[in-house]
């Protein structure tokens, strides 16, 4: 899917550094703010045909209005999505020192606020962790 962005309708372009970040826009590398407002807008259940978990009709939901995302009770904001991307990668046996490193946060930050899984599953990542060491 990234080298399909890349080759499609990523947007050549420098930043004010001389770097060619991946994300762009016409106006060069894209804002923060309109990545989340993104997120806002992609994880609204409408979104997708799913039904409206509060009986609103999608024609008539003003948080359909995409500048009126972020009013949806239903959506994920991004630190969710990004709390479960961490937690999905450790899941998957990425080892924690790489992650911390590739997410820009300490192994304790990650434990204490990002790593969501229950005492079982970090039970089985130690067990699927030692058993390849053996």
């Amino acid at each position: 899917m990234v080298e399909e962005y890349i080759d499609g309708s990523r947007v050549e372009t420098d930043d004010e550094y001389g770097r060619t970040p991946l994300l762009t826009t016409n106006q060069g590398r894209i804002a923060l703010g309109t990545i989340k407002q993104e997120m806002y807008c992609v994880t609204r259940p409408c979104t997708h045909g799913w039904e409206c978990p509060h009986n609103r009709d999608p024609n008539e939901c003003e948080t359909m209005n995409n500048n009126k995302a972020s009013k949806c009770q239903s959506l994920r904001s991004p630190h969710k999505i990004r709390t479960g991307s961490v937690t999905a990668h450790l899941d998957t046996g990425t080892p924690k020192a790489a992650l911390a490193d590739r997410v820009d946060m300490t192994e304790d930050t990650m434990d204490i606020h990002y790593d969501k899984a229950g005492k079982r599953e970090r039970m089985m990542r130690r067990r699927e962790y030692l058993l390849e060491e053996l």
